[in-house]
């Protein structure tokens, strides 16, 4: 008798505990996936492996309201930072997250924030149609580039911090001397319904990206349109190049992200589209070795993917947020990345390998 009294409460736990795990692995089977994409040869969904969810974070900044976009500097020792809710902009400790200086746009609200490649000095455009030169040191305005006509919408530096390409609100494309601060030159073609405007890594082209869903490849020393894409299902938010200058990664509206190869006559031609995020995609970024890229969303969620292979990209993580993802950025060794978030904190977050 008293064996069997020990016996049966044991039996009960077991029972219990199989009874749990079916619960579970019912719950887990009806958790929402994502849409799927729309039927193509180039389109794919990216779960052929499951990516991790990954929690391994730290806010490195807090309290900065709506959070519109962060810029890290080139040596990955500091942050650029604004928010919807003033005209400053904010420089951060990268590794600390404490304040080292505030710059103060006059009435107008900022758009735009890139550093140049030396980490000195950066680039601020914003509605009051002025982009400016900053000295961090000094922490004073250096100059003044002045013709737009509407708020600036883009801004991008070549690699050698020489030249910037600027898109307006008044649908044009423009190229600066950045040491002097002159225009030299508007580029011809379709600069209109744009979203995005980068240069490439030699410098010598540059890639926009628009609402009228197609990217659009220039010639930066003849100032001219050389190709357009095929148009897509949806518009396209951003566009950057790879680091092998061959290839382009969109971010698309639909929401979806596309791999694009440029061929030897200069024609754009669509690798691959995968899809992951279930809501517009505000920002990308892409590791120095260009085999990473990260995405924000208004889906909460910043996304690490592989672009490793020639078939399709592949999502290898999910960072979850409490709010909607406005910026994102790697690291210079590519093993820590940075997300702005709408709840006005600035992440830090471990990457897996």
């Amino acid at each position: 008798m008293k064996s069997k009294a020990i016996y049966f409460p044991i039996i009960i736990l077991l029972f219990l505990f199989v009874s749990c795990q079916d619960n579970t692995s019912s719950q887990n089977s009806n958790q929402p996936t994502s849409p799927t994409p729309k039927a193509s040869e180039q389109s794919t969904k990216s779960t052929d492996k499951m990516p991790e969810k990954a929690e391994n974070s730290r806010n490195l900044v807090t309290g900065q309201g709506k959070l519109e976009a962060i810029s890290l500097s080139p040596d990955g020792k500091s942050i650029l930072s604004y928010s919807e809710s003033d005209n400053n902009i904010y420089l951060w400790d990268a590794f600390t997250g404490k304040q080292l200086g505030k710059f103060t746009i006059p009435k107008e609200r900022i758009q735009n924030v890139v550093f140049l490649p030396d980490s000195k000095q950066f680039l601020s455009g914003g509605a009051d149609k002025i982009i400016r030169l900053w000295d961090i040191n000094s922490g004073k305005e250096v100059r003044q580039f002045t013709g737009h006509t509407d708020g600036i919408v883009t801004l991008s530096v070549s690699t050698d911090g020489k030249f910037l390409l600027s898109d307006g609100g008044d649908d044009t494309f423009r190229l600066w001397d950045i040491s002097l601060g002159k225009e030299i030159k508007k580029l011809q073609g379709q600069t209109k319904e744009n979203n995005s405007l980068m240069f490439s890594p030699d410098a010598k082209l540059a890639v926009s990206a628009g609402t009228d869903h197609t990217l659009r490849l220039w010639d930066i020393v003849s100032g001219k349109e050389i190709t357009a894409s095929k148009q897509l299902d949806a518009g396209i938010s951003f566009a950057l190049f790879l680091p092998d200058n061959k290839s382009i990664l969109s971010a698309n509206d639909s929401p979806s992200i596309s791999l694009w190869d440029i061929k030897d006559d200069k024609t754009l031609s669509q690798r691959w589209t995968i899809t992951g995020h279930s809501s517009g995609i505000y920002s990308i970024a892409i590791s120095r070795d260009g085999k990473r890229a990260l995405s924000g969303s208004s889906d909460h969620t910043m996304r690490l993917w592989d672009l490793t292979s020639s078939e399709t990209g592949r999502e290898i993580a999910k960072f979850d947020h409490p709010d909607e993802v406005s910026s994102v950025n790697f690291s210079p060794d590519g093993q820590t990345a940075l997300s702005a978030c709408k709840d006005g904190v600035i992440r830090l977050w471990n990457l897996p390998k």
